[in-house]
């Protein structure tokens, strides 16, 4: 089963835009979409579990950002 995406327009530094284009080039990723969204997921992963932790320190639940 696909999961549904949706587009979202991004603006990004042209430095940063040439580093993507590397691991593009590099075939690490075969295409910006495909890093920039692993960049994404990744960090976002990394926040709720952050977010976590915090709540499970403090006693809290681990809503929101």
């Amino acid at each position: 089963m696909t999961k549904r995406t949706e587009i979202l327009n991004i603006r990004l530094p042209e430095e940063l835009i040439l580093e993507l284009d590397q691991l593009v080039n590099k075939r690490i990723f075969k295409s910006r979409s495909e890093a920039v969204r692993e960049f994404a997921r990744e960090y976002v992963q990394s926040q709720l579990h952050n977010e976590e932790k915090k709540a499970k320190k403090t006693g809290q639940g681990g809503e929101g950002w």
